[in-house]
């Protein structure tokens, strides 16, 4: 290795540097005495370094009692350190061929830097050591790095200026700031990645504590070593693919919510942190901290496979964006602070925005809660204004309504009361008709609409909402949520009604038809007469609180065909086929809130029973028909997990084929006037789908009057 030393005047500099003009014009802003070139020749690659030593001459324009003149020296850190202060007195040619020489300054350099030696220690970051040979690199920070590390390990108990009078040496040369030691750090060679990773805990706490603000027992040492301690955070998580790495620096007590909060360090937020470090700096940090967090959701959704990539999104996305230190009462999550920064920059589906970071939160980290929905549903009825926003929002919907995959009763409900509904119902009229602008003057001079079948993943995307809404609608919660929610859906719709656009695509149509039948399934009906209750017309029976009648006149029909044989009862699996009750699930629910799903979902089923029987009156006697069997014989199952409803007609020795028991009991409880037919729904208890049935017996005799009164009526009416 050779490493030559070659000193200028002024203009010398200028005529040797006029090739390049960037150099060049640095030079001509600020008046230079004399320069230094530093050429490293390192494995045939030449690398220029430029310093810029001794003197700049800084003039005033005022003059104040005999004009001055300020003289400023500004030493140069780096070529001192390496190459030695006796190379930089002397002008010339100085050469250093051995390693013994390259390791002896290296030496020097260590031995300066435990005493605190400003000049030696800015040298580590000044010099630029990645453009380095990379064995002098590893070199010095293999040497220097446990020695700051050291001090900075003392920046919780000690002030800075106790650990340079430690460390001894010339305080004329003392570091002038804590704040360089965290430069030194983040100089790091990628080789110590994890050593400072386990080494900077003491760092972290006093430095992510943004409310007292101490480091080395001073503000405004935090002050200066914040920057350089957000720079380093940054480029330990930007250059550590290691899992190791990340999760030992994350394990650091408030490590991760300072990384969070960064990204809201905003007069809107922190107008405290603005008022002390300024607009830009804070400014600066905000861009380096949302930087530093989409580094970190993407490491973590690529591991989303493990429990460890989503633990780690979930943390991201629950964490508060304002320290409860500072605010108590701020309770805005990072996901919620996310979807208000999407209102204020509007939705752009590109690499690195805000949805990309967004997305696999709210799929892969499941950070969903009743103010991120509030929130989401607000952008989506008062922030979108394009077809490609409301898709986008449309696909985030659906997943915000499930959690692990299965629909969630709570979430449902609190999103329909927040809007849902017709927030779908607005993307349809505005996106989902087939329409879009096309601009013909290039072809034809003139502009226009023409239809198109583009939309066709937005439709899919509205129609999982209905569906995950459909399959979940007769729960407690969601029933509750749509019956409350009925009138303004039902407005919505009939002004929809009057929109040719949306009832001449077929597409629009279908999704207008699932909510239709979302709000009838949560309806109650006379389970005799089958009248549409309002829920000041909704009787109960004192008995079982399950049956609902609109008046004694049908409760009394009900109670003498049979429905005093089931009042009160518990049903059990092995008593189906005996009575009307439950068939399914087999075991009983082992919580009380599990037992109390059961019940509401068995009276929700009860309320409507009657009506789902009859609407498919016609299609159960085609099938009956069908297979040349009585209706006694028959066992209808309407399957309500789906849209719209499955129907399907079976023998009963077929239904009950598996289950001999079932089968006998059936037999013997049976009658030729009666018809049984069984609901089934699914429970979403316990993290699994388990199902849910519910046998009821209708008699023969009275499903056929009903059958040629709705006729009859529709005879007449025609």
């Amino acid at each position: 290795m050779l490493i030559n030393i070659q000193v200028f005047t002024y203009p010398q500099a200028t005529h040797t540097l006029s090739a390049s003009p960037p150099n060049r014009q640095l030079l001509l802003h600020t008046r230079i005495q004399k320069l230094i070139l530093v050429y490293f020749y390192s494995e045939g690659e030449h690398i220029q370094l430029i310093f810029l030593i001794n003197i700049m001459v800084v003039s005033s324009k005022k003059k104040k009692r005999g004009q001055q003149r300020k003289v400023a020296k500004n030493e140069n850190a780096a070529a001192k350190a390496i190459l030695g202060a006796a190379f930089l007195s002397c002008p010339g040619e100085r050469k250093v061929n051995s390693q013994e020489d390259v390791d002896n300054l290296v030496a020097k350099l260590s031995r300066d830097i435990e005493k605190g030696n400003d000049a030696a220690t800015r040298s580590i970051f000044d010099s630029d050591l990645h453009q380095l040979n990379p064995r002098i690199q590893h070199e010095l920070s293999t040497r220097v790095m446990p020695d700051v590390l050291n001090f900075l390990g003392r920046c919780e108990d000690e002030t800075f200026a106790r650990v340079l009078s430690s460390v001894g040496g010339d305080m004329g040369k003392k570091l002038k700031t804590p704040s360089t030691w965290i430069m030194v750090v983040k100089s790091f060679d990628k080789s110590l990645r994890l050593q400072i990773a386990e080494s900077i805990g003491r760092l972290v706490r006093c430095m992510c504590n943004d409310t007292e603000r101490m480091f080395f027992k001073s503000n405004k040492h935090w002050r200066d070593g914040i920057m350089p301690f957000v720079l380093l955070i940054c480029r330990m998580i930007d250059a550590s693919i290691d899992k190791e790495v990340v999760d030992t620096l994350l394990n650091h007590d408030g490590l991760l919510s300072s990384i969070v909060q960064w990204e809201y360090w905003s007069e809107e937020y922190r107008p405290d942190l603005v008022e002390e470090l300024g607009a830009d700096t804070c400014a600066h940090i905000v861009s380096i901290g949302r930087d530093t967090i989409r580094m970190l959701v993407t490491h973590a959704d690529a591991d989303a496979a493990s429990i460890r990539g989503r633990d780690l999104l979930e943390a991201i996305g629950t964490l508060p964006i304002v320290s409860k230190v500072y605010d108590p009462n701020c309770m805005i999550s990072f996901v919620v602070g996310l979807i208000r920064d999407v209102k204020k920059e509007g939705i752009v589906p590109s690499e690195g925005c805000i949805i990309s970071v967004l997305q696999p939160l709210m799929y892969e980290g499941d950070c969903i809660d009743n103010d991120v929905i509030a929130e989401f549903i607000d952008l989506g009825m008062n922030y979108v204004y394009d077809y490609g926003s409301a898709e986008i929002v449309a696909e985030l919907s659906q997943c915000m309504l499930c959690k692990g995959g299965i629909p969630s009763d709570t979430r449902i409900a609190f999103a329909l009361r927040s809007g849902l509904v017709e927030m779908c119902l607005d993307f349809i009229e505005r996106f989902g008709t087939g329409l879009v602008f096309v601009n013909f003057l290039k072809r034809f001079g003139s502009g226009g609409l023409v239809h198109t079948d583009a939309p066709n993943l937005f439709h899919q995307h509205i129609e999982q909402i209905f569906t995950n809404i459909h399959k979940i609608v007769l729960h407690q919660k969601t029933a509750k949520a749509v019956r409350s929610k009925r009138r303004s859906i039902e407005e919505e719709l009939a002004r929809l009604d009057q929109n040719t656009n949306v009832t001449t695509n077929a597409q629009s149509k279908k999704l207008l038809g699932m909510v239709r039948s979302i709000i009838d399934m949560s309806g109650s009906y006379c389970c005799r007469c089958n009248k549409s209750l309002t829920k000041t017309e909704v009787k109960q029976c004192n008995g079982c609180s399950c049956m609902v009648y609109c008046s004694r006149a049908c409760q009394k029909e009900d109670w003498l065909d049979g429905h005093s044989v089931t009042c009160c009862k518990s049903f059990t699996h092995k008593e189906a086929g005996h009575f009307q009750g439950r068939i399914l699930p087999a075991e009983a629910p082992d919580n009380e809130r599990d037992a109390r799903k059961i019940d509401e979902l068995e009276k929700n089923i009860t309320m409507i029973q009657l009506k789902l029987f009859l609407d498919h009156s016609e299609t159960i006697l085609s099938q009956a028909k069908a297979l040349d069997l009585p209706l006694c014989d028959c066992v209808i199952k309407i399957d309500l997990r789906h849209y719209p409803p499955r129907v399907g007609t079976k023998c009963y020795t077929e239904f009950f084929q598996t289950d001999t028991e079932h089968l006998l009991g059936f037999e013997m409880s049976r009658s030729e006037d009666n018809i049984t037919c069984i609901y089934a729904s699914s429970l979403y208890i316990g993290g699994s789908e388990e199902r849910l049935a519910l046998q009821r017996f209708f008699p023969h005799e009275w499903l056929m009057k009903q059958t040629e009164s709705e006729s009859v009526a529709v005879a007449t009416t025609d």
